[in-house]
């Protein structure tokens, strides 16, 4: 959202700009455009009513973020990107109706340290409803003639526990957990119901699959409520607003020094985004 009365940054003109050309469908070159108050009232109500549709439907509106690696993208790279996408945003709603943010990391680099704030790891199963198993990896590779790297439950990143399956039937392990199943097939010992899967020709995945009733048998917790409950996870989290940006922390380096009666408080990042702020670019601020 734009505020009036205040004057407009570059990022502004530049949005406005393209609102208008992309949105209202003018044709003229940016020498020629003017912003007037009408337009800057029906950009906002515009942005008003986009953010009301993105959050009362995120499965249509948010978009996985695919990162630029020089690789093939082929149909079922795409649609299995959308499963697991889908899959991440109803763990993360069902994380934020307990009261806790989780804070996806988007981006590739932010993926290496690890996929979010909590140290959770989010798997979506494609096969766990037809097979019964739960699939965990341990290395990968681009393809054939690639090399095996640690990826998984052997990728060295921020991940403590691990959330896999699907919407009907998911389960949340300790990582620690499952590098000790590992270990322990790789020495070849037997485990009831748990077996290492054999590499096939062109494979670029490797690991080790766990039927459902050996899975109950070590998960750490029954449901992401049971997860947060054992975590006794502070949910009583604030998010600080101040002209267009919202901030997960008030130290945050741009608001920090503000008086606490320029600062709008909102109880979930949800709210604060609804009202038309947008997120903070410090990439530290929702750490």
């Amino acid at each position: 959202m734009i505020d009036l009365q205040r004057n407009l940054s570059a990022e502004e003109h530049l949005i406005l700009y393209w609102y208008s050309i992309v949105v209202e469908k003018s044709n003229v070159s940016y020498d020629d455009f003017r912003i007037t108050e009408s337009l800057i009232m029906r950009f906002n109500e515009y942005v008003k009513k986009w953010n009301t549709a993105f959050f009362n439907n995120p499965l249509r509106f948010e978009k996985p973020v695919d990162w630029d690696r020089n690789r093939t993208k082929t149909d079922y790279f795409r649609n299995q990107l959308a499963k697991g996408h889908e899959f991440e945003l109803w763990v993360q709603r069902k994380f934020k109706s307990c009261g806790v943010d989780i804070g996806g990391y988007n981006s590739e680099k932010g993926q290496f340290a690890g996929e979010n704030n909590l140290g959770i790891e989010i798997k979506y199963d494609m096969r766990h409803a037809e097979t019964g198993n739960i699939y965990i990896e341990y290395c990968e590779r681009l393809d054939s003639s690639k090399s095996w790297i640690k990826s998984g439950i052997l990728k060295n990143d921020n991940t403590k526990y691990w959330l896999i399956g699907n919407m009907n039937d998911y389960f949340i392990f300790t990582k620690i957990t499952l590098v000790n199943i590992y270990n322990k097939l790789i020495r070849k010992e037997n485990i009831k119901g748990c077996h290492l899967v054999e590499e096939k020709l062109n494979g670029t995945s490797k690991g080790f699959v766990m039927n459902n009733a050996f899975s109950r048998t070590v998960t750490f917790a029954d449901s992401i409520e049971d997860f947060v409950g054992k975590l006794n996870i502070d949910t009583n989290i604030s998010y600080y607003a101040l002209n267009m940006f919202v901030h997960g922390r008030r130290e945050c380096r741009y608001i920090r020094n503000k008086p606490d009666n320029m600062i709008k408080v909102f109880d979930s990042l949800d709210d604060a985004l609804k009202a038309g702020f947008q997120k903070c670019n410090n990439p530290n601020c929702f750490l």
